[in-house]
Order: C-alpha cells, then sequence, then structure tokens
C-alpha cells in the first residue's frame, strides 16, 4: 500500500511495486483517510510526518 512516505502527501504517487495502480491509489486514499479521520496516521519513517486530513486531503500541517 505505501512503498514510501511521499505517498503520504501525495497518495496519487505509485511507485514500481504497485501492480495494479488504480486499486493501489484508491486504497492509499481509503486507508489515509480513515487514519486521518481516527487520528492515527503518524510515521516511522525518517521523514518524520504526521498530519491531519483537511478538506479531504492529508495535511501536515498541525
Amino acid at each position: 500500500m505505501l512503498h514510501s512516505p511521499v505517498q503520504i502527501l501525495d497518495p496519487a504517487s505509485n511507485s514500481c511495486f504497485c501492480e495494479d495502480a488504480a486499486a493501489a491509489r484508491a486504497t492509499r486514499r481509503k486507508v489515509l483517510g480513515w487514519a486521518a479521520d481516527n487520528n492515527a496516521l503518524s510515521s516511522h519513517t525518517s521523514v518524520g510526518l504526521s498530519g491531519k486530513k483537511v478538506s479531504g486531503v492529508i495535511s501536515t500541517e498541525p
């Protein structure tokens, strides 16, 4: 589902590991939306992203 922290900020971005590009994008949007709605979005990557859902998109603004 997520292969890069970039996909948190841009769920439409696919990697070479996404065999079904459309399904991968839809799944990322659904899961990231749920995580943002339930305050369950955090990251253990070196980028240190966390955020909230604002107007249907993920925002890194507090």
